[in-house]
């Protein structure tokens, strides 16, 4: 999720990543995000990936480890 503009950025053979516009606040995901210093980027807790999945419609099947999942609900 980005509050800038919906953008792809193709990776080449690693994929790519597709950053979806939100209008929601940063203080209001404050609690469900983390910095990674190392990479220099918010990471979002696995609850707020799923129910972001959930809101834009796309399919989680192909970037989830299931038993990961499991562990953290």
């Amino acid at each position: 999720m980005s509050s800038g503009r919906s953008q792809v950025v193709d990776c080449g053979e690693f994929g790519r990543i597709e950053f979806v516009h939100t209008r929601q606040r940063p203080a209001a995901l404050a609690r469900e995000l983390t910095c990674d210093v190392e990479r220099r980027l918010w990471r979002a807790s696995m609850r707020l990936a799923l129910r972001d999945t959930r809101a834009t419609r796309r399919s989680s099947r192909d970037l989830l480890n299931l038993e990961v999942t499991h562990e953290l609900v």
